[in-house]
């Protein structure tokens, strides 16, 4: 599984990449890791946690969703509560995909500060 965490500040309406340091949790009973990331958020500011069959799912012509229509996705609903981000990102590579089969999973967290 590999996951892409994206602050998403609609301040400065950017996004900004964190790669993953450690393993998922739970994996390993032990497993030494990277020190953890601390990040500010602001009012508004999102953290989104989303594996890649999101943003590797193809269509019908081999093309992948891809990252940069992912956040153009979260952008457009950055202002709804998480639930509603994390289904309309669903819907739109849905959309995008026109019936190709899924071949990976899909797993998305929003973290939105009011």
């Amino acid at each position: 599984m590999h996951c892409k965490q994206k602050p998403c500040s609609p301040a400065e309406d950017r996004f900004q990449e964190l790669n993953a340091n450690a393993l998922p949790f739970g994996i390993l009973p032990s497993f030494d890791s990277e020190p953890s990331v601390r990040v500010q958020l602001h009012s508004g500011d999102l953290v989104v946690l989303a594996t890649d069959g999101f943003f590797e799912w193809e269509n019908e012509q081999g093309e992948q969703f891809g990252l940069v229509r992912m956040e153009e996705s979260i952008r457009s609903s950055r202002d709804s509560p998480p639930a509603e981000i994390i289904t309309r990102l669903y819907e739109t590579v849905n959309a995008f995909s026109r019936g190709t089969k899924q071949q990976d999973d899909l797993t998305a967290v929003i973290i939105k500060r009011w």
